[in-house]
């Protein structure tokens, strides 16, 4: 896994493998997948406008790739949320080995979503696939002070999710989707 562009173009990342749970038969894998370099790189082609000097959070971060890569093109600050400690200590690794600080918070991610710390600009979420979070995570955004004014909110997430909420854009990369949300 690497950086796609910016300041930490090419700089390679720590990537934490975890073990997936559960069977393939019920779907209730925990994979760690990292956006890959492919989705990362269409994403901040999408935003490249918005990126420059904004507000960023990372929610479900992972190894911080979405984030770093935020960093790297530009954000003025960035906020890494995951639940998992192993998580969080790549991220914080991630983070010293390109010489950056950013807050990197152990929470989860519903209740951040719900009552978070500030507002951002760009809000990206990448739950973990087949454990129904997508609906829950959009609803408690779009209800809470997360997003600034004109801010927008990425959702990665499988093709087969079933959304109850309508985005204003959906670009399909099977088997992902990222929908984008504004607050009304």
């Amino acid at each position: 896994m690497r950086i796609i562009a910016g300041k930490h173009k090419g700089r390679s990342l720590i990537v934490y493998r975890g073990k997936n749970r559960g069977s393939s038969k019920n779907k209730k894998k925990l994979p760690y997948r990292p956006t890959t370099d492919f989705l990362r790189e269409t994403l901040f082609n999408i935003i490249s406008g918005r990126v420059v000097d904004c507000s960023f959070a990372d929610i479900f971060a992972g190894c911080g790739s979405v984030g770093i890569e935020a960093i790297s093109r530009g954000a003025s600050n960035v906020t890494f949320v995951d639940s998992n400690l192993q998580n969080i200590n790549v991220i914080k690794d991630n983070l010293k080995k390109i010489d950056e600080k950013a807050d990197v918070l152990k929470s989860d991610a519903i209740n951040f979503l719900k009552n978070p710390d500030k507002s951002y600009d760009i809000v990206f979420i990448d739950p973990p696939y087949y454990l129904d979070y997508e609906n829950r995570c959009i609803y408690a955004a779009l209800n809470s002070e997360i997003l600034n004014p004109g801010g927008i909110m990425i959702l990665q997430h499988h093709i087969k999710v079933n959304l109850k909420f309508e985005p204003y854009d959906k670009r399909k990369y099977i088997p992902n989707v990222l929908s984008f949300y504004k607050k009304e």
